[in-house]
């Protein structure tokens, strides 16, 4: 599996992973930056917010490929890499999710769904020029 980041901003970060029969799909991590929520979890009972313990920041990762139909030993692969990207952040005070997209590529390629949802196109090519692509 080859995991290339393709974009780094202060709460977002996408990464282009290809596996070895050259499939490709994105993980897209979002850092909300706001404390967790009941709500972030919406296979949780939504009435259960006497056992619900938020945390002081939520991050929001997404899995978007052509095909969800994965294997739980790939989701288990996917956390892991989730897991190693945000290592460097205090666990303690952290929540995440993971949510699995599939995109109909019939219409919109994986690339151009990526782009037009998290609104890359207002991102230059002097923005890459730097580590973070804050920099303009």
């Amino acid at each position: 599996m080859n995991v290339l980041r393709e974009f780094k901003s202060q709460n977002l970060e996408i990464w282009k992973i290809e596996d070895l029969n050259e499939n490709v799909a994105f993980l897209v991590i979002i850092d909300e930056m706001r404390e967790s929520k009941l709500s972030d979890y919406p296979w949780l009972p939504q009435n259960d917010s006497d056992h619900f313990e938020a945390r002081s920041n939520f991050i929001n990762v997404k899995y978007i490929s052509t095909s969800i139909g994965i294997k739980e030993s790939d989701i288990e692969e996917i956390r892991e890499l989730v897991e190693s990207l945000l290592n460097h952040i205090a666990q303690a005070y952290c929540d995440w999710t993971l949510d699995l997209i599939e995109v109909d590529t019939t219409t919109l390629s994986l690339e151009d769904y990526v782009n037009n949802t998290f609104q890359l196109k207002n991102y230059n090519d002097k923005s890459y020029r730097f580590l973070s692509q804050d920099n303009k």
